[in-house]
């Protein structure tokens, strides 16, 4: 089973159509994340309520899809109460770009914590952002250290951080070995890494000498507008050599391919 981490809805979606695409590409469900909120890009006018039931009606009747939603993490009260009635109709996780402050800053601190006492998960851009304007250092995976203070908190960094997947790894490695306040975090695969660097990003993830197998999640990046069946069948099967290569085991590649997707969405063993 292959399950995409990192789904985006960025249009209107033809649902029957991304089954198709999803289905051509070899991929059996997976995180879709909603379009951005109102005002993360200036003409992104989508407002919240069409956003929510987008990606849950996308999710609807499918075990293996799972509706995330895109938040704005200095919303202040307006994005609280947006968590609250995301998971009142059963939002599996959220979203996060930091484009405007640093992760640490109280607003989003406070979001934070808000969504770990909802048991829900967190996933993160991580790395250089491809956006007008500079922003990365609000996305360096160092800056994300602060995370290891929230209480319950359950994390994923997307793209390995690329271009500092080493510094990711480090991050990685204090809060797995550490589990200060319970914190957990995964480390999305995405790319991210150009292909040049892809297989070296995965040899230093697996040989870092901290426990990874039940902590990386495969995704592409693809939007659910208009599914890239050709561009997922790429990535698997790049992904795949990579790891014969690399003598990963057919339990681990497993584990990368779907169950550590599992274990981060519904925060149990899978």
């Amino acid at each position: 089973m292959v399950l995409d981490g990192h789904i985006h809805i960025m249009g209107e979606v033809d649902r029957e159509a991304l089954q198709a695409q999803m289905a051509q590409a070899g991929v059996d469900g997976g995180i879709l994340m909603s379009r951005p909120f109102a005002g993360y890009e200036p003409m992104e006018t989508t407002p919240f309520e069409k956003r929510l039931t987008e990606v849950l009606e996308l999710c609807r009747e499918q075990e293996y899809r799972f509706p995330f939603l895109w938040i704005d993490p200095l919303g202040g009260q307006q994005t609280l109460e947006e968590i609250d009635e995301a998971v009142k109709q059963g939002i599996a996780g959220f979203k996060i770009i930091s484009t405007k402050a640093m992760p640490d800053c109280p607003e989003a601190m406070e979001i934070y914590r808000h969504i770990a006492k909802r048991e829900k998960p967190l996933l993160f851009h991580s790395g250089i952002l491809w956006n007008e304007g500079p922003s990365a250092n609000f996305n360096r995976p160092a800056n994300f250290e602060c995370l290891m203070d929230v209480e319950g908190l359950r994390l994923s960094l997307a793209h390995i951080s690329w271009p500092w997947c080493d510094e990711c790894i480090a991050i990685y490695g204090k809060i797995c070995m550490m589990r200060y306040h319970q914190v957990e975090m995964y480390v999305d695969l995405t790319p991210g890494t150009p292909e040049i660097y892809r297989r070296e990003a995965l040899f230093r993830l697996h040989n870092s000498g901290y426990s990874v197998e039940d902590r990386l999640v495969f995704g592409t990046d693809c939007e659910a507008n208009d599914y890239n069946a050709a561009g997922a069948s790429k990535i698997i099967a790049a992904d795949r050599k990579h790891y014969e290569a690399l003598g990963i085991p057919a339990e681990i590649q497993e584990k990368c391919f779907s169950k550590n997707l599992l274990r981060f969405v519904r925060g149990a063993e899978k």
